[in-house]
């Protein structure tokens, strides 16, 4: 199964969540490739350029901080479109765009599709920061965090209410998130998130 989410990782559309992965029946296992957090290679369509070169945050901290918060309420936001059974998915527009938020459409269309439903709230833990570049006058690729995120108070119900999480399922995750800074907005966006399997982010405390 392990070598099925590896590869998958590697060619396949992008997904809701690394966390969900489904017993292994033939439809099962689809639902694991849509829901495995699998997102596209391809870079994000850039932001409008900001008219001044000023940074965004003054130091790495401050951009952390900002980041992690991006990255909560897109987390926060992706939470309550699973538990609606993947319907009204354009809320996700509200905090990502480019791949993560298309990777994030076609899983909650899945999700919609085949009957599932969430319960529980999945919680954002250790962070660090990969890289902040200030002088990314267009915002693109501005901040990179590393992100673990803790699933073990979530569960996933088919139309019958009957579990479809495997009980091998890690509790916690680490995702490579990065955001862009829309000026227009004034917000930071989650545009992608690809799943980190050679950090030990979610073993720190």
């Amino acid at each position: 199964m392990w070598k099925l989410l590896a590869r998958c990782a590697l060619g396949a559309l992008a997904s809701i969540a690394m966390w969900i992965i489904v017993r292994a029946s033939a439809a099962a296992l689809a639902v694991a490739l849509v829901l495995v957090g699998c997102v596209p290679t391809t870079s994000p369509t850039s932001p409008a350029p900001r008219p001044s070169t000023t940074p965004v945050f003054a130091t790495d901290a401050e951009a952390l901080a900002a980041a992690t918060k991006a990255y909560a309420a897109y987390v926060r936001v992706s939470d309550e479109i699973l538990a609606d059974g993947g319907n009204n998915p354009e809320r996700i527009e509200q905090v990502a765009s480019g791949e993560a938020l298309d990777g994030a459409l076609a899983g909650y269309s899945d999700f919609r599709q085949r009957g599932l439903h969430s319960v529980g709230d999945s919680k954002v833990g250790h962070v660090s920061l990969q890289k902040f570049s200030p002088e990314s006058v267009s915002g693109k690729n501005l901040v990179t965090i590393y992100a673990c995120l803790d699933v073990e108070g979530v569960d996933v119900l088919d139309q019958t209410g009957t579990s479809v999480v495997s009980t091998q399922r890690p509790p916690r995750q680490t995702f490579q998130v990065s955001v862009d800074w829309r000026e227009s907005k004034q917000q930071l966006f989650v545009t992608s998130r690809n799943p980190w399997v050679s950090g030990g982010i979610c073993e720190k405390k």
